[in-house]
């Protein structure tokens, strides 16, 4: 008998015993075997063995889930059925059988299907014009928007269960999910890794070009902008050249200003293109620009052309001015139509010695342009920092191997991850102060197991040779240690949690617990984290979605709703008939940081509580002022950037215009 007409007689034997065909997800159409599900339960739940150390199933517990589900696919009557149906029918018995032991939940975890449902897919695709942070749509932003759905899903399967339903049910929020063990968030880069050992693209040399350090002006620019091009598929949020006109001063001797402004179009012209491409992500490249040479960096050596010379940047100050001009130059010019740049975003750095009449009119000026001015004010001369995502303002240690560059040691900056707290939550749950602080301790306690996850999920993707741009060789060191990044802790709803109590954030009751709250998380973190092993930081959370995202949690969880409801920002009423019908798009939110309005009334109480507020986190949020343009406005940005020297406190100013 041929083979053809043994395989046609098997397939009526299986039929007449009432089992379908199988349409499998490669797209073939095989006779039905229950020993295929006996194989996969067996293969995916070694993974339940890796992430959650516990042991995988058994021969014998795979056999009896695969009988299960044949009875049940036989009572069916079907001519065919298909693999993910099958798979969900298996998942199915997972779930029943985890009701007597827990594992099988887990071995369910690892076993399903992830993607997103036709439907969404379908609006995805054909119907939604904008995504998250109102990037353009575009084919290549459809197939990622898809993409992430689909890897948040297997990030929080993978997760233990303990964290997944935190972050699912708004205790915390887990900052870019959907990158999670793949990235760190934020980056900043040192522009003389690259001008003295050149620029590796894809951080290998094996399929990009290997460029030599540039020797002038204009190459020396190109480098820098495709440092942030390829940087993108490695940095989940955004990336900052730190001192950029700076470590680019050695560059402009002997170059004609045309040439600058020609060089500096370039850059900033390919950096906005870069970011049309992505989809229109606005914190994809940030400069930090300082119109004199900052003071730590005064006695550092000169990076030029390769080779670390005898100069200091010190006595580069002229050189560093006239580039900071012609940028300024450039950024206020716009493009061919003068629209402003969409990026790269300039954050300008200032010290006391730097602040100037001159400077604050070019302040003015951008805003008058732009709407929006980012300002890192440093009044600490001996230190230097880095505002991510004009978020979180992270000092960096400068010890005198970076200053030297011996050996390669380099300027190191960056977030690998945040979680923030639902702080009104914790509040809600406690009912009083006394009770909050172990409510404190055990949200910090979680925050910690994430970052702990992150690293470990980071380090194994490290030791599968990925990540390879951010971890090329800079003489000994790699370009960033991706370990040894900040983890942030971000406080959301710290004033709604104040009010709860009956008090507001200003008067001096509220102030006090406001401090007290925070010595209890920082208390926290010093006796989980002992070593520092993390590198906590605290901060309040300046993320509009997030603190929307989280009162929408507590309003949702009718365990929470009644409390929620007396401290919510929103509309209650329109609220109320939307939870009634179902919606959870709901016009709420808690406060992330509030803005403060600056005028010739009285602000400077406001301003100096926010400012003492900003002085007990650990990571400094950014003060956020609305103003109006004009030369009354000058007069008040002179006081407001007074008062923070004077304070000496290192800030991130976000000046808008209201």
């Amino acid at each position: 008998m041929s083979r053809a007409k043994k395989f046609i007689r098997s397939m009526a034997r299986r039929r007449a015993r009432g089992m379908p065909e199988v349409r499998t997800s490669d797209g073939h159409m095989v006779p039905w075997n229950r020993r295929y599900i006996v194989n996969q339960l067996l293969r995916e739940t070694t993974l339940v063995e890796e992430f959650f150390k516990v042991p995988k199933i058994t021969k014998e517990e795979a056999d009896e889930i695969s009988r299960i589900v044949e009875e049940r696919i036989k009572s069916l009557g079907l001519s065919f059925i298909s693999a993910p149906l099958i798979r969900e029918m298996v998942n199915n018995v997972l779930l029943e059988l985890s009701e007597k032991d827990p594992k099988f939940a887990l071995y369910r975890n690892v076993c399903t299907r992830c993607g997103v449902p036709v439907y969404d897919a379908y609006e995805t695709l054909y119907v939604r014009k904008t995504y998250e942070g109102e990037k353009i749509a575009n084919p290549d932003l459809i197939c990622e928007n898809i993409a992430r759905n689909t890897i948040k899903e297997v990030i929080l399967l993978l997760m233990p269960p303990n964290i997944a339903d935190a972050h699912l049910k708004g205790d915390i929020h887990i900052h870019a999910l959907e990158y999670f063990g793949l990235k760190p968030l934020y980056v900043g880069y040192d522009m003389r890794c690259f001008l003295r050992y050149g620029l590796v693209p894809d951080g290998l040399g094996r399929f990009a070009n290997i460029a030599a350090p540039a020797k002038r002006f204009d190459v020396a620019l190109r480098h820098a902008s495709m440092v942030m091009s390829s940087g993108a598929t490695h940095v989940a949020r955004s990336q900052v050249h730190i001192a950029f006109n700076v470590f680019l001063s050695p560059y402009v001797r002997g170059v004609k200003s045309e040439e600058l402004v020609q060089g500096i179009q370039s850059f900033f012209f390919e950096i906005s293109q870069a970011y049309a491409v992505h989809g229109g992500s606005h914190d994809f490249a940030i400069i930090q620009i300082s119109p004199e040479i900052p003071s730590i960096l005064k006695d550092a050596k000169v990076v030029y052309r390769g080779r670390v010379i005898s100069d200091e940047y010190g006595s580069l100050s002229d050189e560093c001015n006239l580039l900071f001009s012609k940028m300024i130059e450039v950024y206020l010019k716009g493009d061919a139509r003068d629209r402003p740049f969409f990026t790269p975003l300039v954050n300008i750095y200032l010290e006391e010695e730097s602040y100037t009449e001159e400077l604050n009119d070019i302040l003015l000026e951008i805003l008058n342009k732009y709407g929006v001015v980012h300002v890192d004010v440093n009044p600490i001369k001996d230190a230097l920092f880095c505002t991510h995502g004009g978020l979180f303002s992270v000092p960096i240690e400068l010890k005198e191997d970076v200053l030297t560059m011996k050996r390669g040691a380099h300027i190191v900056s960056g977030v690998s991850q945040v979680v923030s707290i639902n702080l009104p939550r914790l509040v809600f749950r406690a009912k009083n102060e006394d009770k909050l602080w172990d409510q404190i301790h055990r949200a910090v306690d979680l925050a910690i197991k994430v970052f702990d996850l992150k690293e470990r999920w980071l380090k194994r993707l490290l030791n599968t040779g990925k990540l390879q741009f951010l971890t090329q060789r800079i003489g000994d060191y790699s370009l960033v240690e991706i370990t040894k990044l900040s983890n942030i802790i971000g406080l959301i709803g710290l004033r709604e949690s104040v009010k709860y109590f009956g008090e507001t954030m200003y008067s001096n009751e509220g102030f006090s617990l406001v401090k007290r709250i925070i010595d209890k998380f920082k208390d926290a973190i010093r006796e989980i984290d002992v070593d520092n092993k993390y590198n906590v930081m605290l901060t309040e959370c300046y993320e509009e979605e997030v603190a929307t995202r989280l009162a929408r949690s507590d309003i949702v969880t009718p365990t929470y709703r009644y409390s929620a409801k007396k401290v919510v920002i929103g509309d209650l009423e329109e609220t109320t008939k939307r939870l009634k019908r179902g919606i959870r798009e709901l016009p709420i939110r808690y406060t992330s940081i509030r803005d403060i309005a600056i005028t010739r009334s009285r602000y400077e109480e406001t301003i100096s509580k926010e400012l003492k507020l900003r002085e007990m986190l650990t990571c400094k949020p950014p003060l956020i002022i609305r103003m109006k343009s004009g030369r009354e406005s000058g007069k008040l940005l002179e006081e407001l950037f007074r008062l923070i020297f004077m304070k000496k406190l290192f800030l991130h100013v976000k000046i808008m215009k209201s």
